[in-house]
Protein backbone atom coordinates (compact mmCIF):
# COMPACT_ATOMS: atom_id res chain seq x y z
CA UNK A 1 0.00 0.00 0.00
CA UNK A 2 1.27 3.37 -0.91
CA UNK A 3 1.32 5.54 2.56
CA UNK A 4 3.65 7.20 4.62
CA UNK A 5 3.62 6.97 8.65
CA UNK A 6 5.41 9.15 10.89
CA UNK A 7 5.55 9.14 14.39
CA UNK A 8 6.14 12.79 16.63
CA UNK A 9 6.33 11.01 20.18
CA UNK A 10 6.58 15.09 21.51
CA UNK A 11 3.42 15.70 19.60
CA UNK A 12 1.65 12.26 20.79
CA UNK A 13 0.54 11.95 17.15
CA UNK A 14 1.43 9.53 14.51
CA UNK A 15 0.26 10.52 10.75
CA UNK A 16 -0.61 8.16 8.19
CA UNK A 17 -0.77 9.60 4.44
CA UNK A 18 -2.51 7.36 2.05
CA UNK A 19 -1.02 8.40 -1.04
CA UNK A 20 -2.89 8.42 -4.21
CA UNK A 21 -4.93 5.00 -6.04
CA UNK A 22 -6.83 2.37 -4.58
CA UNK A 23 -5.56 0.74 -1.39
CA UNK A 24 -7.07 -2.68 -0.19
CA UNK A 25 -8.40 -2.57 3.00
CA UNK A 26 -5.97 -5.27 4.34
CA UNK A 27 -3.23 -3.88 4.13
CA UNK A 28 -4.07 -0.29 5.31
CA UNK A 29 -4.84 -2.44 8.87
CA UNK A 30 -1.66 -3.88 8.45
CA UNK A 31 -0.36 -0.34 8.48
CA UNK A 32 -2.51 0.65 11.03
CA UNK A 33 -1.38 -2.28 13.44
CA UNK A 34 2.08 -1.99 12.86
CA UNK A 35 1.23 1.94 14.14
CA UNK A 36 -0.68 0.14 17.04
CA UNK A 37 2.53 -2.45 18.24
CA UNK A 38 5.11 0.24 17.57
CA UNK A 39 6.77 1.68 21.11
CA UNK A 40 7.09 4.99 19.83
CA UNK A 41 2.79 5.53 19.83
CA UNK A 42 2.26 5.96 23.17
CA UNK A 43 -0.95 5.58 25.28
CA UNK A 44 -3.88 7.97 23.85
CA UNK A 45 -1.09 9.32 21.06
CA UNK A 46 -3.64 10.42 18.37
CA UNK A 47 -3.83 9.25 14.74
CA UNK A 48 -4.39 11.49 12.05
CA UNK A 49 -5.60 9.43 9.29
CA UNK A 50 -5.17 11.72 5.61
CA UNK A 51 -7.20 10.46 2.77
CA UNK A 52 -7.45 13.31 0.68
CA UNK A 53 -5.73 11.27 -2.02
CA UNK A 54 -7.00 8.32 -1.86
CA UNK A 55 -9.53 7.30 -5.15
CA UNK A 56 -11.59 4.70 -3.79
CA UNK A 57 -14.12 4.59 -0.60
CA UNK A 58 -14.64 1.35 1.26
CA UNK A 59 -17.32 -1.19 0.94
CA UNK A 60 -19.91 -1.14 3.98
CA UNK A 61 -18.20 -4.71 4.47
CA UNK A 62 -14.27 -3.22 4.87
CA UNK A 63 -15.98 0.28 6.73
CA UNK A 64 -17.01 -1.86 9.35
CA UNK A 65 -13.36 -3.89 9.94
CA UNK A 66 -12.08 -0.85 10.37
CA UNK A 67 -14.76 0.88 12.29
CA UNK A 68 -14.18 -2.30 14.80
CA UNK A 69 -10.01 -1.60 14.48
CA UNK A 70 -10.38 1.97 15.92
CA UNK A 71 -12.39 0.79 18.67
CA UNK A 72 -10.40 -2.57 19.41
CA UNK A 73 -8.45 -2.08 22.64
CA UNK A 74 -5.53 -3.93 20.52
CA UNK A 75 -5.22 -2.12 18.14
CA UNK A 76 -6.21 1.62 18.12
CA UNK A 77 -8.87 1.64 20.92
CA UNK A 78 -8.19 4.62 23.31
CA UNK A 79 -6.50 6.72 20.48
CA UNK A 80 -8.55 9.70 18.67
CA UNK A 81 -8.25 8.92 15.09
CA UNK A 82 -9.01 11.96 13.14
CA UNK A 83 -10.15 10.99 9.24
CA UNK A 84 -8.97 13.81 6.94
CA UNK A 85 -10.61 14.11 3.40
CA UNK A 86 -11.23 16.00 0.71
CA UNK A 87 -14.38 16.54 -1.29
CA UNK A 88 -17.94 16.39 -0.51
CA UNK A 89 -18.42 12.47 -1.19
CA UNK A 90 -15.63 11.43 0.90
CA UNK A 91 -16.22 13.66 3.48
CA UNK A 92 -19.79 12.15 4.00
CA UNK A 93 -17.92 8.49 3.76
CA UNK A 94 -15.49 9.89 6.51
CA UNK A 95 -18.27 11.13 8.58
CA UNK A 96 -19.98 7.34 8.49
CA UNK A 97 -17.02 5.81 9.34
CA UNK A 98 -16.10 8.04 12.60
CA UNK A 99 -19.81 7.31 13.53
CA UNK A 100 -19.34 3.14 13.07
CA UNK A 101 -15.59 3.26 15.12
CA UNK A 102 -17.32 5.04 17.41
CA UNK A 103 -20.33 2.75 17.94
CA UNK A 104 -17.08 0.11 18.11
CA UNK A 105 -16.01 2.04 21.13
CA UNK A 106 -13.10 3.95 19.25
CA UNK A 107 -13.18 8.18 19.51
CA UNK A 108 -13.50 9.15 16.11
CA UNK A 109 -14.48 11.63 13.86
CA UNK A 110 -13.68 13.52 10.10
CA UNK A 111 -12.78 16.39 9.17
CA UNK A 112 -11.64 18.31 5.68
CA UNK A 113 -9.19 20.64 7.50
CA UNK A 114 -6.19 19.95 8.60
CA UNK A 115 -5.78 22.59 11.35
CA UNK A 116 -9.12 21.65 13.47
CA UNK A 117 -8.20 18.05 12.96
CA UNK A 118 -4.76 18.65 14.96
CA UNK A 119 -6.36 20.83 17.35
CA UNK A 120 -9.34 17.95 17.99
CA UNK A 121 -6.55 15.48 18.54
CA UNK A 122 -4.38 17.43 20.61
CA UNK A 123 -7.40 18.25 23.06
CA UNK A 124 -8.07 14.33 23.11
CA UNK A 125 -4.68 13.12 23.30
CA UNK A 126 -4.01 15.68 26.35
CA UNK A 127 -7.46 13.88 27.83
CA UNK A 128 -6.58 10.25 26.87
CA UNK A 129 -6.36 7.56 29.07
CA UNK A 130 -4.69 4.14 28.26
CA UNK A 131 -6.69 1.17 27.46
CA UNK A 132 -6.24 -2.32 28.50
CA UNK A 133 -4.27 -4.14 25.60
CA UNK A 134 -4.77 -7.00 26.88
CA UNK A 135 -8.92 -6.90 26.03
Amino acid sequence: MACRTEIDPAQRLATVVVERGPHPLPEALGELQSLADNPAFGPGAGVLLDVRDATTAPTYDEAQRLARACGAPSFLGGHPVALLTAGAVYSGVGCILSAMAELAGGVSKAFTDADEAHRWLEWHSAHATAPDRAT
